[in-house]
């Protein structure tokens, strides 16, 4: 019986092995841009993985994740969002290397998700309040397992949040 972690948004049976099967290492790479003014913050990055996959023996069974975010702050409001793009080959042998073990097939997957976030950061000047925020979120992701159908989520999340006693 696999023990499960506590806060842990991992489902062990889609975790790959700690260590790589293949001895072949994975290429990964980060640009970042940032421009720093006195009223506004600009950030844009871009971040990509391509190798072996950790759970099969065969090193040409690939993974490949690309991903692009963006950040804007000006005045009280700011703006974020991010894209990711993965897919990970089907097994070319029986067998897919897990956290609670083996398992019989390593069906190809694919996903691509984005978010963006807008927020207002009112200033207060209470004794302990600093600022209060109300934000915006949006969420959507595509996913399909290959031979198990595809997923689509969507999320729209509202909400709020206080700051108090900024050091």
């Amino acid at each position: 019986h696999p023990q499960s972690r506590v806060g842990s948004s991992r489902v062990d049976s889609l975790q790959t092995a700690d260590l790589r099967l293949t001895g072949v290492p994975l290429v990964s790479a980060r640009l970042g841009y940032l421009l720093q003014l006195l009223r506004l913050q600009v950030k844009l990055g871009a971040s990509g993985q391509t190798g072996a996959r950790n759970d099969q023996r065969d090193a040409h069974v690939r993974q490949t994740q690309v991903g692009a975010d963006a950040r804007l702050t000006a005045g009280w409001f700011s703006l974020a969002a991010e894209y990711v793009r993965a897919r990970d080959d089907a097994g070319t042998a029986p067998g897919k290397q897990t956290g609670v073990g083996d398992f019989f097939y390593a069906s190809s997957f694919e996903v691509d998700g984005f978010y963006g976030t807008l927020a207002l950061a009112v200033p207060v000047q209470a004794e302990a309040l600093r600022t209060a925020t109300v934000y915006g979120r949006y969420d959507r992701r595509a996913a399909e397992f290959h031979g198990f159908g595809a997923i689509l989520t969507s999320r729209y999340t509202v909400g709020a949040r206080l700051d108090f006693w900024s050091v």
